[in-house]
């Protein structure tokens, strides 16, 4: 082994200049290799995902909302309780953040009640009523139309429904409910569909109407750490600039 070192050591004192250019040439293409390194922060990267594999950890990431943001509005004092103002605010969260997130960086900025949704929803519901049928309902259909006069007296009250001034949002289901026996039961699927929030001006609202959410997107995974808190730099800056024109606001 001695032997062997000796004989390039050797080689190499009597070639200097094929040994410098070699150690030029290894320096030049480890330089190269140096800044072609391509560092990623998600440890699943690590890991081989392959197929369906990859597939699995993408629903996995998406089902434990790894890329979700919600926005908490609510007063500073616990004891007001004017959703006005909170409406006010987020609206001028909208504002604020259109302004600054030039990069567009947050996706899918959910600051109302998606009506086309509820509509589609319903529209559903109605379509596949009998699936949603449970042993209640058909027994409260029964008690209904065992009385002879609740059909003649559903439809009068259907009538003056449809002259009142918001009768255009009431239509709609009463023709496809006229006789209103699986309201409830849509009603009920609504529900469980958005939870415990209700609506005020368009806005999504607690039920007890003392906080307002905002939901948003991010295009970074849980594991990428300097684009977060870039972005949560950008999200508190705009919530500063928010709760300076709204200070009863946090």
């Amino acid at each position: 082994m001695n032997r062997f070192f000796l004989k390039i050591y050797e080689y190499m004192d009597t070639h200097r200049k094929v040994c410098l250019i070699s150690f030029l040439c290894l320096t030049i293409c480890l330089t190269v290799l140096t800044f072609r390194l391509n560092f990623k922060e998600d440890i699943s990267a690590f890991l081989p995902l392959e197929g369906r594999h990859k597939e699995s950890m993408q629903v996995y990431q998406d089902i434990a909302g790894a890329s979700k943001l919600i926005g908490i509005f609510q007063y500073r004092d616990t004891l007001n309780g004017d959703p006005s103002k909170i409406v006010e605010a987020i609206g001028d969260f909208e504002e604020i953040l259109a302004s600054c997130d030039t990069a567009g960086s947050v996706k899918e900025v959910m600051t109302e009640f998606d009506m086309e949704t509820v509509t589609d929803m319903t529209d559903f519901a109605y379509s596949a009523i009998p699936y949603f049928l449970t042993e209640e309902d058909y027994a409260r259909i029964d008690s209904l139309l065992e009385n002879p006069d609740y059909i003649a007296n559903r439809l009068d009250e259907d009538k003056q429904l449809l002259m009142m001034p918001a009768s255009g949002l009431l239509s709609a289901n009463l023709q496809k409910d006229p006789l209103n026996l699986f309201s409830p039961t849509v009603t009920r699927l609504q529900r469980k569909e958005s939870g415990s929030m209700d609506i005020y001006d368009g806005r999504i609202f607690t039920p007890d109407m003392q906080r307002a959410v905002v939901l948003m997107e991010s295009p970074y995974g849980n594991s990428e750490t300097q684009h977060n808190a870039e972005l949560m730099q950008m999200l508190n800056m705009v919530a500063d600039s928010v709760m300076s024109s709204n200070p009863e606001i946090t």
